[in-house]
């Protein structure tokens, strides 16, 4: 069998032989494989399969840029035989195996979470391949730092979007929304949240005393107060008003107890 190279967006194609044996070959290398084996291949190569025995093969297709940049060692886990009898390989093996098995019964609605689990199950895959490379598994974590970094100085413009965030690091909307699809939160509501922490310390330092709680809301991207007010209530369980208050409060005693450190 021959497969020429995709005309399209280029893809890192993942065989699962299931069933059969095969010897796979890409360029001047050869990879055989065995029932319940795996091999990473470049669809933007020519590929050649040789299979001699009845065989089952499922194909899984990554997008190879967006992959590249998440899992920067894919390329040293190329046209390897990797055994699918345990491990990370084997837990890949069996997912492969249960969406042929429940395929006809997914939803449109879950394509998604399956699809962005199946790049990181992936992306475990060529860590375990690729063993000497002992940061290999922090790959995505790399890319979500970079992407909180600039976030976290643009928190002050009350336009920033995924888009812009996207733009500012050199990565597509999607390729974001990828990144954080694993986490407790999307991204921008740990923009939101980070917002308002900032505007609640700011609400209780003295020196911000004399700026309104109104100035202080639009000075971390709030454009409205009323909804400025809810989503400070609903993250702390209190008004602004109140909590500046609290902060009145206390920094009379911080002064007195600064005040009978310095005389000791």
């Amino acid at each position: 069998m021959e497969a020429a190279p995709e005309p399209a967006a280029a893809s890192l194609i993942v065989m699962v032989l299931l069933a059969g044996r095969a010897a796979v070959r890409q360029g001047d290398e050869v990879v055989e494989l065995g029932a319940g084996a795996l091999c990473l291949v470049r669809g933007a190569r020519p590929l050649e399969m040789s299979l001699t025995e009845p065989f089952e093969m499922a194909l899984v297709n990554v997008p190879e840029q967006e992959f590249a940049e998440r899992f920067p060692l894919w390329r040293a886990a190329l046209m390897r035989p990797i055994p699918g009898g345990a491990g990370v390989p084997a837990v890949l093996l069996d997912a492969v195996r249960s969406l042929q098995r429940w395929r006809d019964t997914l939803g449109v609605a879950g394509h998604q979470g399956i699809a962005n689990a199946l790049i990181d199950l992936i992306g475990a895959v060529v860590c375990f391949a690729v063993p000497a490379n002992a940061d290999c598994i922090q790959r995505s974590l790399y890319q979500r730092e970079r992407v909180k970094r600039f976030a976290h100085e643009n928190l002050r413009n009350p336009e920033l979007s995924v888009e812009q965030i996207a733009d500012g690091v050199q990565l597509s909307p999607r390729q974001i929304h990828r990144l954080f699809a694993s986490e407790p939160i999307s991204l921008m509501r740990w923009v939101w949240m980070q917002r308002l922490e900032n505007c609640y310390r700011e609400l209780r330092d003295a020196g911000s005393a004399s700026r309104s709680i109104s100035d202080i809301a639009y000075a971390w991207g709030f454009n409205d107060q009323a909804h400025f007010s809810r989503a400070f209530r609903r993250r702390f369980g209190i008004a602004p008003r109140e909590v500046r208050r609290q902060g009145q409060r206390e920094a009379p005693r911080a002064e007195l107890t600064d005040a009978g450190l310095a005389r000791r």
